[in-house]
């Protein structure tokens, strides 16, 4: 939908919109990255003869392949391969990006499961620097979708001034996606800025199918599809409408320093993750049961937990999509200082024949 060329006043107000905007999500990550200009920070390399890989994952389907390498032994099985015996991996379960920052940085864990455009942030603020944080693979390509119950709202420009848009935090994929939406639509990627707030998944859930608390949930799988299960659900939006296909929910990430010190516990990991894909396509219904001992819920059955599994747009895949398009919008917003001129510059050297946009 195209707008209309804003006043001088217009321009000003969305100018000083942006800024506010800009100031609440870099804040958020100011603390994590905050160690980089001064503080002593424990070395955050392993040695290359170590035989421990700590990682830190999030909650839910996007880190289930490296759930699945654990469970079915390819980590321990790779790295024989590479003669690294007794070779253990360390998985760490943390909720946020901000901590997972904070323990790239103090060196508690070496690589992490993470949004883009959380990473690319601490990329930026990070560069150049001995704990600069770059990415190492993708691995989830599960979608974002806008989903709302309220019969008023059938577009974003239906959002009133009152519209509450719960994501799991205001600097994270949801966040960038809207205002990406926002800026392709209105030509204001701040418009919906006020309406976003920060609620956990589960909360975000209830708040919208049962206590009116918020007008629209940015959620993503298996939320999606607990919301969809309601006769009321409507999408407004969906990831694949802001980037044109599949783009990376969550990717490998950790510090460049570990990856050029380590780069067989790199290989071995993954290709472990890679076994792991191939055995989530070729046995979902195993993989939803790996996946349940690890995090017993019961907010959908075993059976509708293994149709998204099997569901193509809800795939898993070591190559990188949408980290461009992100990096482009960021800096173009004042998000990033520095531009991402090459995909290389943020992602480390392929050790596998990986396509990485």
């Amino acid at each position: 939908m195209a707008v209309a060329s804003p006043s001088h006043a217009a321009t000003g107000r969305t100018t000083m919109s942006n800024h506010r905007s800009r100031r609440h999500v870099l804040a958020a990550m100011a603390a994590s990255t905050a160690a980089v200009h001064g503080l002593a920070i424990p070395g955050i390399a392993l040695a290359q003869d170590s035989k421990r890989l700590r990682i830190a994952v999030g909650f839910g389907l996007p880190s289930l392949p490296v759930r699945i390498a654990q469970q079915n032994g390819y980590f321990a099985e790779q790295a024989r391969k590479l003669g690294l015996s007794d070779f253990k991996v360390d998985i760490v379960q943390l909720s946020g990006q901000n901590p997972i920052i904070d323990s790239l940085l103090s060196g508690q864990i070496d690589m992490c499961i993470s949004g883009q455009a959380g990473m690319l942030i601490a990329w930026d603020r990070t560069r150049g620097t001995s704990r600069e944080i770059c990415g190492f693979s993708g691995i989830s390509n599960n979608r974002c979708m806008l989903m709302t119950v309220d019969p008023r709202i059938r577009s974003l420009a239906d959002f009133g001034p009152n519209d509450k848009i719960a994501m799991p935090s205001t600097a994270n994929t949801q966040a960038f996606i809207l205002k990406m939406a926002c800026e392709k639509q209105f030509g204001d990627s701040t418009r919906l800025d006020k309406s976003m707030i920060s609620l956990p998944h589960p909360d975000a859930l209830n708040g919208l199918l049962r206590g009116g608390i918020v007008a629209a949930h940015f959620a993503s799988p298996p939320y999606v599809q607990i919301i969809a299960k309601d006769p009321r659900a409507r999408t407004i939006l969906t990831s694949g409408d802001v980037f044109g296909g599949l783009s990376s929910f969550v990717i490998v990430a950790g510090t460049r320093s570990f990856a050029e010190a380590n780069p067989d516990i790199v290989k071995v990991f993954l290709a472990a993750l890679q076994d792991a894909i191939t055995f989530i396509e070729n046995n979902p219904a195993q993989s939803t049961e790996i996946y349940l001992q690890i995090e017993p819920t019961t907010i959908l059955s075993k059976a509708e937990f293994q149709r998204i599994i099997e569901d193509p747009q809800e795939g898993y895949s070591l190559n990188t999509n949408g980290i461009m398009t992100y990096a482009g919008f960021m800096k173009k917003t004042g998000f990033l200082r520095n531009e991402l001129k090459s995909i290389d510059d943020f992602m480390i050297p392929a050790v596998h024949a990986l396509r990485n946009t």
